[in-house]
């Protein structure tokens, strides 16, 4: 079984079935000392999100290539550092959250060859909510030589996965 990942999200093949198991699982940032500062006086009772890997680029898609090259990018030592985060307001449905479960699905693909040509997008849709102060966006870094660590403050009404080069949704999420 090949496997290539982030901390929280990747696929795994299984050759013997022909399947691909895509997932993603947010990342919970409730209890981060540095996330009740980016959210200032702003309460929640839970912070979900994921990271963006690479914003700076000026591409959507993820590389294409073999399990290898990924699992080499993965490796870098790079500190994360723009994120989408829903913060959940204490009153707010836990419905929506949700918590371990990560976002998956199985498809067939036959042959692993055919991994090789083929990319897949995780698609988030929504809103930018903002915090307290009407900000979308709020930063905090822990020393002058460190790179801020930004969250976007949103409400996610859908998540996706996508075959990248069809642009085809293969499987939806919605609140």
């Amino acid at each position: 079984m090949n496997m290539t990942h982030l901390p929280w999200a990747g696929w795994t093949y299984d050759p013997r079935k022909q399947t691909l198991k895509l997932t993603a699982t947010p990342e919970r940032w409730s209890e981060a000392a540095w996330v009740r500062t980016i959210a200032g006086g702003m309460p929640y009772e839970a912070v979900e999100g994921f990271w963006i890997q690479r914003p700076w680029t000026s591409s959507e898609d993820c590389p294409v290539g073999s399990a290898a090259g990924a699992e080499a990018v993965a490796a870098e030592p790079v500190r994360p550092t723009v994120g989408i985060a829903q913060f959940f307001a204490p009153d707010a449905p836990r419905t929506f959250q949700r918590g371990t479960r990560a976002y998956s699905h199985t498809i067939r693909v036959p042959g692993a060859e055919a991994l090789k040509e083929r990319g897949y997008r995780l698609s988030l849709g929504g809103r930018v909510t903002g915090f307290a102060d009407g900000q979308p966006i709020h930063c905090w870094n822990e020393a002058p030589d460190l790179r801020p660590v930004c969250l976007m403050a949103v409400e996610l009404a859908r998540v996706a996965f996508e075959d990248s080069p069809a642009g085809e949704v293969l499987v939806e999420w919605r609140n």
